[in-house]
């Protein structure tokens, strides 16, 4: 059962990320995906926090920050 907590949290956080992707609060996005990677790190759902971390960086113009997730 714990298993299956971990993923809802995950899928929620993926959804918070996203969410403040959509709307370019680029820092949002990054502490969102990179709780979801730190506290689910075995979740389905952590290549895509990796994806929207590289591009919420890039947003900001962080460039080595996001060809490191990208």
């Amino acid at each position: 059962m714990a298993g299956l907590v971990v993923v809802k949290d995950a899928r929620e956080m993926l959804e918070q990320a996203e969410s403040a992707y959509k709307v370019r609060n680029y820092n949002e996005a990054i502490k969102s995906a990179k709780t979801l990677i730190e506290q689910a790190p075995n979740s389905p759902q952590v290549k895509q926090a990796e994806r929207i971390l590289g591009l919420s960086h890039f947003g900001l113009r962080q460039f080595d920050e996001a060809y490191q997730r990208l």
